[in-house]
């Protein structure tokens, strides 16, 4: 399964069903998306689906919080205190926001924010744990890399994150979500917590 924003497990996409389904827009089977909290053309959503077809045609989008505000089927706009307004915003291609709404969600405690970096979207590419940080580090020094990924003020969960290194995903309560930059290769994080 191919999105423009993201490399991370399907079992990470939030809102896509395990089972075959009927899209309620076009009328085909496959795995589809719940469009309950999506945003379809048309405004009954409750209990409808949205297969891959449709989303790769735009047929629904999602809408995604991100660093430099909320991108809605309206644009992008600041919603938050915490969303940026950078001046490179105003000159984003309208093929970086587009790519973006066919992009899913990915699962989280709160609502997931999308990091962004060299005036771009960055790819998700997973919920990690100490472990993974550990495996993508150059040297083995997984401490290390969380640190140079993640900002001054998020650095003191390392050890709690230790702490629920053996634990599966489900039962973690904190969740570190990961990104690289599809043009420096930088990675980016932050974690959320239940």
């Amino acid at each position: 399964m191919q999105f423009p924003y993201w490399d991370a497990p399907e079992e990470q996409i939030d809102l896509l069903s395990k089972n075959v389904e009927v899209c309620s827009l076009c009328g085909q089977k496959g795995q589809c998306f719940e469009l309950e909290y999506i945003y379809p053309e048309h405004s009954e959503k409750e209990g409808k689906k949205g297969c891959l077809d449709c989303l790769k045609t735009g047929r629904f989008t999602f809408s995604h919080d991100t660093e430099i505000g909320l991108l809605n089927k309206d644009g992008l706009r600041k919603e938050y205190k915490h969303n940026l307004e950078p001046a490179w915003t105003k000159h984003l291609p309208e093929l970086y926001l587009e790519n973006l709404r066919r992009t899913p969600f990915f699962i989280s405690y709160q609502q997931g924010l999308w990091l962004t970096h060299c005036q771009d979207f960055m790819i998700f590419i997973g919920t990690w744990g100490t472990i993974d940080f550990h495996l993508n580090s150059e040297n083995g020094d997984g401490r290390a890399l969380f640190i140079e990924m993640t900002d001054p003020s998020m650095q003191e969960i390392w050890p709690f994150m230790a702490k629920e290194s053996g634990l599966p995903l489900s039962k973690r309560s904190i969740w570190y979500h990961a990104f690289k930059c599809p043009h420096c290769q930088r990675l980016r994080g932050y974690w959320d917590c239940d």
